[in-house]
């Protein structure tokens, strides 16, 4: 135990004195002229919505404030910068400093969505992030795995009790790699489609969740798995404490 807190003492220590070291180094490089600009997408191999060159482009632009070439580090606003990539609704932190090689790096971490979004009350598509905030839809060069929500979405159940569903499925695997779509109802009832299995599940509000998936999951175990996963066309959870299961009409016409 000792050793380990002498490790974590020694790893912060070394982190500060690099932080230290960095900050004396920049103040010191007031008349360092930049030759040119470096973006890294810090993040890219787990979705890739901006790529180097939608950063340069903001860089070289209209806005020729934004562009360090050719300007000292001191008369920079690197900030500014900031506060204008970052003004992009996929782009969760934008981060620039100075390098030794005259050069301004900038560190691009993108926002994570856990939910895309098809609504009929938002005029486009578009991402709910990990922090619960809409982010503009846009083709990934990478796979997206997320479930996909529709119907009656405002901005205000989208940030509300469906990003309180969709924050659930994502803490729960199991659920997470199950429930392939969301969809809202006009009275705020959510409907669930699974990927396995031809019913669909009615979810109410989204509140009480553990337990609703939990009788969820028994209803899996103990029927389900026995009668058969095609017997049911909905199964309700809206009511507390218990499960109704409407099985499929039987088609006698022959």
């Amino acid at each position: 135990m000792f050793r380990i807190v002498l490790k974590t003492i020694g790893i912060t220590l070394l982190i500060a004195y690099l932080a230290v070291c960095g900050w004396v180094w920049r103040l010191g490089q007031p008349d360092m002229v930049y030759r040119e600009v470096r973006v890294v997408i810090c993040d890219s191999t787990d979705t890739q919505f901006i790529d180097a060159e939608d950063i340069l482009q903001v860089v070289f632009g209209k806005d020729k404030a934004l562009n360090p070439v050719g300007r000292k580090a001191a008369q920079f606003n690197a900030y500014q910068l900031q506060q204008v990539l970052e003004q992009n609704t996929l782009i969760a932190q934008a981060d620039c400093y100075p390098t030794p090689d005259s050069t301004l790096r900038i560190d691009i971490y993108q926002r994570k969505p856990i939910l895309r979004i098809k609504s009929d009350k938002l005029t486009h598509d578009c991402y709910l992030d990990r922090e619960g905030e809409l982010m503009q839809y846009k083709p990934s060069l990478r796979a997206v795995e997320v479930p996909v929500a529709t119907g009656h979405i405002t901005r205000e159940i989208a940030t509300g009790p469906l990003y309180d569903l969709a924050r659930f499925l994502r803490k729960h695997k199991r659920w997470s790699s199950d429930i392939v779509q969301i969809h809202v109802e006009k009275n705020g009832d959510f409907l669930l489609v699974p990927r396995k299995g031809s019913h669909v599940i009615l979810l109410g509000p989204a509140d009480d969740l553990e337990t609703k998936f939990d009788n969820l999951d028994t209803f899996y175990r103990k029927v389900l798995d026995k009668k058969g996963w095609n017997l049911y066309q909905k199964i309700n959870l809206k009511f507390k404490g218990q499960v109704v299961a409407e099985k499929k009409q039987q088609n006698n016409n022959i």
